[in-house]
């Protein structure tokens, strides 16, 4: 058979802009801003033969100069914008000019195969995003202790343990402003909670026997009538096409809720066991694809957060199984363990945070201060450092618990006491 020719690994080196600013005295002076090749994350689409970063650039970054770091098997060329030739490229030494198109061939050692790659390095058109954030007055919200936050549509549910007798309430958010409806206990099952999750048009969870319950926006999340016999010992998470739950031994999947399927076995003992939180979505190439990111705390995991990924399709063959994403020497950047921990995705991108105990102690009482970010699809956690952070105010009740969802496009954090706070992208002109 023919040796393989194909790209297996793609990274850059750090990017370097350089500045000219007028003095005072009418005189031109320069200086130089660096962006991180390691926080610069691609991905490779050996499907479709594409490489591209899975997040953008900021806009003034000079991406005429880029030198790639490529993992290849084979020999391996260049060619971009309209050239017909392509020439020898080395790695870690040539650049690229990533605002022309770029192409990628590897040819393999006996002349036999080739594969061509077309290589994306996205670039943002405005200055970087930032979070604006708008507490809610006079919600008329009554809460006290844990809770659990959910999105239906354009409806925020917020369950409570209100002393171990659930209630629901709700608010409509198209107006960008709540009035939540007078806290009303659970019917028909006495739920746990912690575990409602959202699939397709309802709301699901289970009670502490394991079985499943489903309730709709239309009774406002209070009426719950059980849907399927199997005994489940966690609900976990969904996606477009499956609800995911722990039965003891493994974790399954069903699509009607009454036949259960295999759909991951190793490393159970690491599973999240509380503060789950989830996110899917479609694969920038292909919309067959879903990617599923789970976080959450395991008492199987000392030190960092539990982060879960797989691919979903409803095609059985595309369809993958969970893996842990492991804390390793490679992969030291895992989500912290905080407490209140949230997960969401919004403005298309995963976003975590959380209680931190040891900084309140610190850093004048500041818990809920860092917000964390994630480029690839939740195996590594990058503080924002301030460049987009929490509600200031979340800090006054000290440790008091949060749950925070997105829904109508803006994200909404709810805090022990009733406290609630907008989250709102702005976006900063590069003109």
């Amino acid at each position: 058979s023919s040796p393989l020719a194909v790209i297996t690994s793609f990274a850059v080196d750090d990017i370097e802009t350089e500045f000219t600013v007028l003095a005072s005295d009418s005189t031109d002076s320069t200086y130089t801003l660096t962006i991180d090749g390691d926080d610069i994350y691609f991905q490779i689409d050996q499907v479709n033969n594409r490489i591209y970063s899975v997040d953008s650039v900021v806009y003034w970054a000079d991406i005429t100069r880029v030198v790639p770091i490529i993992g290849y098997s084979g020999y391996l060329y260049i060619r971009t914008d309209d050239d017909t030739i392509a020439y020898a490229f080395t790695s870690g030494s040539d650049s690229v000019d990533f605002t022309k198109k770029v192409e990628f061939i590897v040819l393999a050692y006996d002349g036999a195969d080739a594969k061509t790659y077309t290589a994306e390095l996205y670039q943002a058109v405005t200055l970087e995003d930032s979070v604006y954030w708008v507490e809610q007055k006079k919600t008329g919200l009554a809460l006290e202790g844990d809770h659990r936050l959910v999105s239906l549509g354009d409806t925020l549910f917020l369950f409570a343990d209100n002393g171990g007798a659930p209630t629901v309430t709700w608010s409509a958010t198209a107006d960008s402003t709540l009035s939540w409806t007078e806290p009303t206990a659970i019917e028909g099952a006495d739920i746990d909670f912690e575990s409602v999750t959202v699939f397709g048009d309802a709301l699901y969870a289970i009670d502490a026997n394991g079985t499943l319950y489903r309730s709709t926006s239309a009774s406002g999340g209070t009426l719950w009538e059980q849907v399927s016999q199997t005994p489940l010992m966690r609900l976990l998470c969904a996606d477009n096409t499956y609800l995911y739950a722990y039965d003891g031994g493994q974790i399954v999947r069903s699509s009607d809720l009454q036949t259960w399927t295999a759909n991951g076995s190793t490393d159970l003992e690491r599973l999240p066991n509380r503060r789950i939180h989830y996110a899917n979505y479609d694969f920038r190439t292909n919309e067959a694809l879903e990617n599923v990111v789970m976080l959450g705390l395991s008492d199987g995991v000392d030190d960092y957060a539990a982060a879960w990924f797989k691919v979903s399709s409803s095609d059985e063959e595309l369809d993958q199984d969970w893996g842990y994403v492991a804390i390793t020497g490679d992969n030291d950047y895992g989500m912290a363990k905080l407490e209140s921990l949230c997960m969401v995705r919004f403005n298309g991108v995963l976003y975590a945070f959380g209680y931190d105990a040891e900084a309140a102690e610190t850093v004048d009482g500041l818990g809920y201060e860092t917000v964390y970010k994630s480029n690839d699809n939740g195996v590594t956690w990058h503080e924002m450092d301030g460049k987009i952070s929490l509600p200031a105010a979340l800090n006054k009740a000290d440790g008091a618990a949060i749950d925070a969802a997105v829904a109508n496009g803006l994200l909404w954090i709810v805090q022990d006491g009733g406290r609630v706070w907008r989250g709102e992208m702005m976006y900063t002109s590069a003109q």
